[in-house]
Parts: C-alpha cells; structure tokens; sequence
C-alpha cells in the first residue's frame, strides 16, 4: 500500500516528505539526547542533595545521642544519684527534683529513673518510668558493670524510645548498688532534622536488623530517589546500628524534565514546518523542467509520433537529460523502420513453423495411435489427460469418456500411494519406469491383467502430467500358469519313480550278488549321486511352488536360536570338511529366544552354510557369528571367497540362477536355495540381506523378531578380536599368542574391506587403530596382543583396524 501510494506522489511532494521525515529523525535525536542529557544532570544534582542530607541528618543524631550519652553517664556517676540510693531523705528532697528538672531541661524528652541492683524503682523523673526492669533486656549486663542500649518499639510512635542503662557504683567498694536508666523518645526527632510540611525529604531510622526505628513518614509503594548514612555512635549506643535513610520522591525530583520535554517539543513543530515549506519551495523549482519533459514523454506514448521538437531545459543535468532524449528519439525513427521490416519477416516465418509443427504433432499422434502397448497420460491427481488408440482399445471404452476418469477406478493398484507421485512422499527415482502389475477392469468384458510404469513427471501447457505405460500380459500369464502346471505335475510324476531307483541303487551297493569291482561301485555312486541331485531338484521346486502360492504351513514355537545353530553347523561340518573349509562359532554371552518354525529356518541355515562352503577360498575358515541388532537377532555367515559382482546381484534370490565361477563351477547346486530362503525368511516373519566385497568374501545374515534376551547360560569371558592389516611376521605373532591364551580367539584381516564384512553382522565394535595409545604400534606383537585381547567391559568381540 505504501509503496502504491509512493510512487503515485509528485516528485516535489516526496522531496518535501523526505525532508520533513528527515527533519523529525534529527529532531527527535537531538530531542531525545538533550533529554537524557538533562535528565543524567538534574539526578546527579538530586543525589548530590540527598547525599548532603544524609550525612548532615546522621551527625546531628550523632551529636545529639553523644550530648544524651554523656550526660546520663555522668550523672551516674555522680554522689546525688550514689546518695540517692542509700539515703532516703537526700532522695526525696535533692534526686527526685534533680531528675525532674532534668527531663524538662532537655529537649527530647528524656525520662529518667533510678533503680536498685534488684531493678525496683527508687527515684524517676515523670510517672512514665516503669517501677521494674528486672526483666528488661540488658539487665543483666548492667548489674555486671556494663553499660546498655537497647530500642524499644510500641504500635504507638509516641511509646517508642531508646533505653540506655547504666551502672552505678558505690566509691568505697566499686561495686554496682543500682541502675540509672535514660529513655530517649523519637517523637521530637524530626526537630532534629529540621523536618516540617515543606521540607522535600523524608527522613528514616532503622536499626543493625534493618527494622524501622520510630514512626516517621515515609512515601511508600513510590518511585523514590534515597540514599542512607549510618548514625556514628559511642559505646554502648553503637550496638543499636542506627542507619539514617534520606529519600525524595522521583516525580517531584524530575519535574523540570517535563517543561524541558514541552519546550523541546514546541521547538521540533516549528522547525519541522519550517523544513516542509522550504522543501516545497525547492521541489517544484527542481521539478519544473521535469514536468515539461514529461509532457512530451506523454505526447510521444498517446499519439506514436516520435519527431518532437523539445524545449530548451538549461545546461543542468535536467537540460542534458532532455538532449540524450532528443538525440534517442531521432535513433529511435530510424529503427523502428528497421524493427518493422524485420517483424514482417518474422511473421512469415511463425506461419511457416506452425504448419510444420502442425504436420510433426499430427505425425506423432498417428505414431502413438498405431503403437502396440495402451499409452495414458495423467495429472497429478490421477485424472486421465489423453490415450492413444491401443488404451482405447484396451479400457473398452472411448477416448471421449476415458478422458477425465481417475486411473485408480479403472486399475486396481496396491502400492496407491506410491503411484499418485505428488501426494507421496515415498516414491523414489528407481521407481519411474518400474515394470509392476495389476488387474484392469474395462467398460465391457472381464478384468485384464496388466503391466503399467511411470514415466517423468513433466509440464505441458501450465500442467504437470506423467505418462503411464500400459501392456496387456494375459497371453504372458497364460503361459506362466501352464507352465507352473507343467513343473509341478513333472516334480509330482518325477518323485516316486525317483525315490524308487534311489531305493534301488543303494541296494544295488550293498547287495553282495552285484560284482564287487571298482568300476561298477563308481557307476552306481555316480547314477546315486545324481539321483539325489535330481531329487533334491524336485524337491526345492515343490517347496518354492507352495511357497509362491502361500500353500507352505510354518509351525511357530519357541526356540533358542543359539542351540538351533549350533545344530545347523553340527549338521553342516562333514560337508563342509569334504569341501576342505572349517567353521566357527564365534563366542556370545546372550541368549536370544524367538518364535518361529524349527524345520523351515534349520533349512535356511543350512542352506547358507553349504553355499558358503561351496563358494569359500580353499582352506579358509566360515564364521558363524550372533548378535542384537535393534529389535531383531541377526544370525550371520561371513565366508572368504571371491565375492559377488556388481553386475550379478541382482539375480541373487532369483529362481533357477547360480554364480558360476571358477572355485564353483563343478559344485552341484539347483540355484534354487536362496529363492526359497528368501520366501521361508518371509514366512518366518524376517529377512535375509548380504553385503559382498570382490576379492575379500561375502556375508549373508538373517534378521528375526527377538521375543526375549538373557545372558547365556554358559557364558564365559572369551574375546573374540580381529586386526590387520599388519605385516604377515606381526599376524603369525598373533596368531601364535592367540593359540597359546586360553579364552581369546584371533582371525587377521587382510584388508579393510574384509573388517566391513565382519561389521555387518552387528557383533563387533569397531576400535581404529589411531584410537590406540601411539607407542603400541611401535610395540613387538606379543606386547600389542596384551592391549588388544584385553577385556574393557565395553564388547566381547572387537575389530582393529586403520
């Protein structure tokens, strides 16, 4: 709105604006400094005075309790007051006139009276004078021989007073015989002061507990401006810690500020007018031959005629403004023939670039119209946009209708909200162009299943479309169905006949009427072998069928999955042994109880373990190793062998499908193991993952569900810890001190990438080597086995490595 309003105002208007706006900042900074200025001055000046008197109130107190002291204190030790006590006749007629001729003599009224060692009244000056003081505070002390003070407080101001007491010694014996006390009352204070109805300060007492002595006014729940001074006073009045508090209200303090504000603000009215009307003055003057040039500007816009003749404006920068415009408008004759001519020329041109882009779009749509596979395109919401003749062809229903329907009422699609891209948040890149299937339901006839990808999201005309692909698969499944027909009645047909020429070969070996020669025993070991092949054959693909169709049964119970491996790798040794390998249980001090089919993950097991024995380096060792991962128990195989390509890993849990490699070419296999230790995972209610480094090996772990962890029955101390890489003279050391320490297993590492496989299966707690102190590198080896197969408490099993 501001900015509206601005640029619609005249320039002399913004001038004089910018003036004034410029003008009231000054002001108001100059205002606001010589404020505070005064201001900072008139307090100092203000503190100075309470300052004077606080000092001044506070001597005279001083003086005047000093006078009252030393009167009353020589008065004690006077004869009348000694005479007093032990002659009654000198008392009455000498003491009790003296006593009262002293109070009226002194102007704060001071009572007086004269008591016994046992504190009963013998002589005072007015009635006011209590007849017992035993049982005043500080008695005691003065019947000791020591002096007193003490502030008594009374809800009414006119009571309270100040009791100073003194001993009073008999010359012969110099013992105390009585007690004279003197009661100094506050109410004549304020004389003291010089305190009346027009004085600016109010005046305060309070003592070393900072209770308020005395009942003079004091302004209260005000903003005040106060200093305080404290009273100097003899022994024994200085125990009363008598602080003098001066204050004068701030409003009254601060009142010249506000005819100092008004002044200032008178001032700052006058200037600011004075500035507004001089900048008026200034801006039209500035403007004037602006506004001429803009006259011929505007003549120039309406009428489109560019030869003008202007005015002479002066040599300022306003003249040599309208000369440049002169001098542009002249250009600007000449060019724009030019400009016209071109725009002739390139009118012509767009006719013919839209006749051609009219014949490509009308060859494109002829293209889309003739392509085999249904091609839609859609918004972002899912409404269809267009289709070629195939999606016409295929939705049963015309374009004209197809159009403007949501694809989701058309196809039945699981993963929705991954398909509609703008609504979801999980839809990712390798997701475009992802082949997946699903069940169309045309106008007319029965539902078709389909494929379908998702193309880029792109924008055409303001709208941001996608392009869906769609090809009609029923042939394909028909095919797939006879074909999963055809495998499963051969698996059927092939399994009794196969089961009977294993029956009959294996009596054909121990039947003693078949010739015993060497030659015939390996004929049948070899048609016994492959029967088996055959068989187990047949059986992975009766069990991958029932597990595509969701016919396998999982018998779920509790298990303790250690005991479960342990089983597994006893199973599992002798062909591991034939194959020249060996295998380990790594240590662990847990216990993890799971829910799941003993039969169908004891199968899972095995399976990895003979695949890590088939594809493992010659003479090398197959870790087994458990460990929590999350919620999950993660059981992994780390083997040593070649590893897996890159190019390969994507038909790992595909069907029929085998590395073959040089170390396992000859090793029998269906290449159907890991697809059905995939789906019996899944059955399981886990996963199974791998991890592979070429050259160094692969691990393969399976993730379940842990139901409960508990520390292992026959748990121990062993450490398991992996190093390297070293030299090779550093790992034999180790090795060697490893075999030689009882409960300490060592493997070395030959490379960085072999400590990752090992980090995978979640067990181990990874120690850099720059971790560890710098003069343990540059140790022998037996001494950095003594660091590294030391227990911290920290982990069981633990990595070394750079």
């Amino acid at each position: 709105m501001f900015k509206k309003y601005w640029s619609n105002l005249a320039l002399a208007r913004k001038f004089a604006l910018g003036s004034a706006a410029m003008t009231v900042c000054v002001t108001l900074i100059v205002g606001v400094y010589a404020t505070l200025f005064v201001r900072n001055q008139l307090l100092l000046e203000v503190q100075q005075e309470i300052d004077r008197e606080a000092i001044t109130g506070a001597q005279r107190i001083s003086l005047y309790l000093g006078a009252v002291h030393h009167n009353l204190k020589n008065m004690a030790a006077s004869s009348l007051v000694i005479n007093g006590i032990v002659d009654s006749y000198g008392r009455d007629n000498y003491l009790t006139p003296f006593l009262s001729d002293f109070r009226i003599s002194d102007s704060l009224l001071v009572d007086v009276g004269l008591f016994d060692f046992k504190g009963k009244l013998i002589a005072r000056s007015s009635p006011e004078v209590e007849e017992d003081i035993a049982g005043e505070a500080g008695f005691n002390e003065v019947i000791n021989g020591r002096s007193n003070a003490d502030y008594h407080h009374h809800e009414q101001a006119q009571d309270s007073y100040i009791a100073i007491t003194y001993p009073v010694f008999y010359e012969a014996t110099q013992r105390p015989e009585g007690v004279l006390l003197g009661r100094v009352h506050l109410d004549n204070f304020p004389d003291i002061l010089k305190v009346n109805d027009q004085s600016l300060f109010y005046f305060k007492l309070t003592d070393r507990t900072g209770v308020k002595v005395g009942n003079w006014p004091w302004p209260e729940n005000q903003e005040i401006l106060s200093r305080q001074y404290d009273v100097a006073l003899e022994t024994p009045m200085d125990k009363l810690g008598l602080t003098l508090h001066v204050a004068r209200r701030a409003a009254e303090a601060l009142m010249p500020m506000q005819r100092l504000i008004m002044n200032i603000g008178i001032a700052a009215v006058i200037v600011i007018a004075l500035t507004v009307f001089v900048a008026v003055l200034v801006g039209r003057q500035l403007s004037r031959p602006l506004r001429a040039l803009e006259r011929v500007a505007t003549r120039i816009a309406t009428e489109g005629y560019f030869d003008v003749d202007l005015p002479d404006l002066g040599n300022d920068e306003v003249g040599r403004l309208a000369g440049s415009f002169r001098e542009m408008l002249g250009h600007i004759n000449v060019s724009y023939s030019v400009l016209e001519a071109r725009v002739i020329s390139r009118t012509r041109e767009l006719d013919e670039a839209r006749l051609h882009l009219r014949d490509s779009a009308s060859q494109l749509q002829s293209i889309l119209n003739n392509v085999v596979d249904s091609i839609v395109t859609i918004d972002v919401q899912g409404n269809v946009q267009s289709c070629n003749n195939a999606a016409v062809k295929l939705f049963a229903c015309p374009a004209s209708q197809l159009i403007g329907k949501n694809i989701v009422d058309l196809i039945d699609i699981d993963d929705l909200d991954v398909f509609l891209v703008p609504t979801s948040n999980d839809f990712r890149n390798d997701q475009r162009r992802t082949l997946k299937e699903a069940v169309l339901h045309p106008a007319r006839g029965k539902a078709v299943p389909i494929e379908y990808a998702i193309g880029e999201q792109m924008e055409i005309a303001e709208t941001c479309v996608m392009t869906l692909l769609i090809r009609n698969i029923t042939e394909r499944k028909e095919i797939e169905r006879l074909k999963e027909e055809f495998v499963s009645s051969v698996s059927h047909e092939l399994r009794t006949p196969l089961t009977s020429i294993r029956g009959a070969l294996a009596l054909a070996k121990r039947d003693p009427v078949v010739p015993g020669s060497n030659r015939l025993q390996k004929l049948l070991d070899v048609a016994e072998e492959n029967s088996k092949r055959l068989g187990d054959l047949v059986n992975d693909i009766l069990d991958l069928e029932k597990l595509e169709n969701g016919k396998m049964s999982f018998t779920f119970k509790p298990l303790k999955l250690e005991e479960l491996v342990q089983t597994s790798i006893n199973s599992c040794t002798p062909y591991i042994r034939k194959h020249g390998k060996q295998v380990r249980l790594l240590p662990s001090n847990q216990s993890f109880e799971i829910a799941g089919d003993e039969g169908r993950l004891m199968q899972v097991l095995n399976n990895l373990l003979s695949n890590a024995a088939k594809y493992s380096g010659p003479q090398t060792v197959i870790d087994v190793v458990l460990a929590k991962v999350g919620d999950n128990v993660r059981v992994s195989v780390i083997d040593q062998g070649p590893g897996i390509a890159p190019a390969l890993r994507a038909f790992m849990f595909s069907r029929f499908w085998q590395a073959d490699g040089s170390n396992t070419k000859n090793e029998s296999g269906t290449g159907l193991g890991l697809a059905i230790t995939k789906s019996l995972m899944e059955g399981n209610g886990g996963s199974v993952r791998y991890r592979s480094r070429l050259g160094v090996g692969s691990i393969f772990h399976i993730d379940l569900p842990v139901k409960n962890v508990s520390p292992c029955p026959t748990a121990s101390n062993d450490i398991a810890f992996a190093a390297g890489p070293f030299d090779q003279k550093v790992m034999q050391t180790l090795s060697k001190q490893a075999e030689d320490t009882e409960n300490v297993m060592f493997f070395g590492l030959s490379s960085a990438a072999q400590a990752v496989l090992y980090l995978e299966s979640g067990a181990f707690l990874k120690i850099p080597t720059e971790a560890l102190p710098p003069e343990i590198t540059r140790r022998s080896p037996t001494e950095m086995f003594a660091v590294m197969a030391q227990h911290d408490g920290t982990s069981h099993k633990k990595i070394f490595t750079g």
